[in-house]
């Protein structure tokens, strides 16, 4: 698509029209000053529709709508004739990729640049060269069904496609414990074809279905869909009321306070669900159903398939899985869709490999690959961010921003002959000077940028951990088919090496604590420093903060941290961290060196054990003697077959903790013998 400068009010009408009969939709792009593109702009807009205007249109009309970049997000779920997208300061690639998706067949995508931002910006840069070689639009009208295919004469359902015919078939046919997995690019009518099933389960007698997503708002396409076709039904408040029978809205967090025997539940937009989320619907429902946007913009179908699938295959072995392709919203080949696929790497993935074929090279290289090569090298890209987009959880445009433009950001690569088969990403933090880190370690200042030297000074108190320069490593994503090759430790050890060379005092990393990572972070000589307080929001999960000491100082730090949230941790435990998951609480314990313990201890424990102490004399003496025992048997893979986790939960976080183990009890008494009965077991 090119440049459309001299495009009239008359021109855009025509081009409407002729996407219109093709159901069809275009994006048009000018660059030049920003006031001259507004008026012109302005000039060009229909007379009628609903225009979105994201900026500062230079004067007001009822049917011009204008929005900062974050209100914008309001607008989705909602439609557009057209979209003007200021980005005179650089692209926002998330409001690109989002606000597309409001545009209807017929409407058109205009973005207003400056040669400014393209000079300044990588990301510009490269998005000004994929815009000019983007093919013509079109210049015929030739009107297509859905995807090139008839439109159904009888559509089963209210379905408008087959593809989707297929999809409210699955969820109809949903059996316990076994979970659809539903993945779809936007516009394939997946969020109404949970609308459609829902309302089709209702005329079949259920009386009660649950729904979830990350907002109300994501759901508004799916109660749209029940209202249609119940017309008798009422909608008030998330809940959707049919005769005696009704569909519940139900936040995320909530979804362990209902499921049970017999229960259904739709979960839309699941990738930008935490884990933890999922898990729990997992649980609570019997029958239940995952939909997610492959190309989402708050978070990739794909790495949510990935990282899920474990939790998935462990739990519910049968679960199936759905990907819907046929476009329903507009017709295929659609040149804004395109555009935006490859503006945005939407489609990125790593390059084909074959996990039994011998790889190219006994030992891949490493190499910190130059960003403005990367910005011009369309398939080192999208082979880099591929990766990327599969190993994490959660994946957005923007994270396009900080690979290529992110200030103190280097990207490492593993390559197999030709192949991407492994990425490091990472960021400098920390450096401050003595007044700053003070500031920070009191609470008073928060720079932005530098999560390590934050989190450790304020939250541990350790302004070192400001002065140290940290070199965190943001995310290592390896190939599926050439893991446990020592790919992710060989990228980890050129990181270390630059780092040395130059001047870091220590790699640091932060994930979210869960039952697999701990242990590759802890192989790679990183040692556990903070545990966060509360759950993030983008896992669902504590963060985990370790550190790898490169000099004396990064030492001296890696060492005070580790020995201050030892010396916080039994208090930790026994208020904040209460939830915290009991396998993922005795790894972190293991990993912290115990206190010593107290001349009288062994006397108490044993008297706990084989006699009958009362569990509050004994349990600090427990606490002691648990972590010690936590900590010299770290080589011993049969921890948490022992027991170990239950009893360490069931000592530093309360009876009343939740275990999860199937040897521990219910009740305060009943868990006091079954602890008196371990101890005893271990202690002879």
């Amino acid at each position: 698509m090119a440049q459309a400068e001299a495009m009239t009010r008359a021109d855009v009408r025509t081009l409407q029209d002729k996407l219109r009969a093709r159901r069809h939709r275009a994006l048009l792009w000018w660059s030049g000053d920003p006031d001259v593109l507004r008026a012109r702009a302005w000039q060009c807009l229909p007379d009628a529709g609903e225009v979105l205007w994201v900026g500062a249109p230079p004067e007001t009309a009822a049917h011009v709508h204008p929005v900062t970049v974050k209100a914008a997000r309001q607008w989705l779920g909602r439609e557009t004739d057209m979209v003007v997208l200021e980005a005179f300061e650089g692209m926002d690639p998330d409001a690109l990729g989002a606000l597309s998706g409001t545009v209807r067949p017929g409407g058109v995508m205009l973005l207003l640049l400056s040669e400014q931002s393209a000079q300044a910006s990588r990301v510009d840069g490269r998005i000004r060269r994929l815009l000019a070689e983007l093919p013509a639009l079109p210049t015929d009208a030739v009107p297509t069904g859905p995807a090139g295919e008839t439109p159904l004469n009888d559509p089963s359902y209210g379905a408008v496609t087959s593809d989707q015919v297929r999809a409210v078939e699955a969820l109809l046919a949903l059996k316990r414990r076994r979970p659809l997995v539903i993945t779809a690019d936007r516009g394939r009518g997946k969020s109404a074809a949970l609308g459609l099933a829902a309302a089709e389960l209702l005329r079949r007698g259920q009386t009660t279905l649950y729904v979830s997503a990350p907002r109300k708002a994501a759901v508004a396409p799916l109660f749209a869909r029940l209202e249609a076709q119940l017309p008798g039904g009422t909608l008030e408040g998330g809940v959707f009321r049919y005769q005696d029978q009704s569909v519940r809205f139900v936040p995320p967090d909530q979804l362990g306070e209902v499921g049970g025997s017999g229960t259904t539940l739709l979960i839309d937009e699941a990738a930008a669900l935490p884990v933890q989320y999922l898990s729990t619907a997992l649980e609570r429902f019997p029958r239940i159903a995952f939909a997610s946007t492959v190309h989402g913009y708050e978070g990739a179908g794909r790495g949510f398939e990935l990282r899920f699938r474990a939790r998935l295959d462990a739990r519910t072995p049968d679960w199936r899985a759905l990907e819907l392709t046929t476009p329903i919203r507009w017709a295929d080949g659609d040149p804004l869709e395109d555009a935006t696929d490859r503006l945005l790497c939407l489609s990125a993935r790593p390059t084909p490999l074959d996990p039994h074929v011998t790889p190219a090279t006994p030992s891949p290289w490493i190499e910190r690959l130059d960003r403005a090569r990367l910005a011009s090298d369309d398939a080192l890209l999208e082979a880099v961010f591929g990766l990327l987009v599969q190993a994490h959880y959660r994946t957005s445009p923007r994270d396009l921003v900080q690979l290529l433009d992110g200030e103190g950001v280097a990207v490492w690569a593993a390559f197999d002959g030709e192949v991407v088969v492994g990425v490091a990403l990472s960021v400098d933090e920390g450096g401050f000077s003595e007044a700053l880190s003070r500031a920070v370690a009191d609470g008073h200042r928060r720079p932005r940028g530098h999560l390590m030297a934050q989190s450790l000074a304020l939250h541990l108190g350790l302004e070192a951990a400001a002065q140290c320069r940290h070199r965190r490593v943001m995310r290592v994503a390896v190939h599926e088919a050439r893991r446990r090759l020592g790919i992710g430790a060989r990228l980890i050890e050129a990181l270390a090496a630059e780092g040395r060379r130059d001047g870091i005092d220590a790699l640091a990393v932060s994930f979210g604590l869960d039952d697999h990572l701990p242990a590759f972070w802890a192989a790679q000589a990183f040692s556990v420093v903070r545990v966060g307080l509360g759950r993030e929001t983008a896992s669902g999960e504590h963060a985990l903060m370790m550190l790898r000491p490169l000099t004396d100082d990064g030492q001296a730090l890696t060492r005070q941290a580790h020995a201050r949230l030892a010396s916080l941790w039994s208090e930790w435990l026994s208020v904040e961290l209460q939830t915290l998951p009991a396998a993922q609480m005795a790894w972190v314990t293991a990993h912290l060196t115990p206190p010593a313990l107290a001349p009288d201890d062994d006397a108490l424990i044993d008297r706990f054990a084989h006699a009958n102490a009362p569990w509050a004399l004994s349990r600090a003496s427990l606490r002691r003697w648990l972590w010690q025992t936590a900590f010299e048997r770290l080589a011993d893979e049969r921890l948490a077959d022992e027991g170990m986790p239950a009893a360490l939960a069931l000592s530093f976080q309360g009876l009343e903790c939740v275990t999860d183990s199937a040897q521990v009890p219910e009740g305060r008494e009943a868990r006091i013998g079954w602890l008196r009965r371990w101890v005893s077991s271990r202690r002879g």
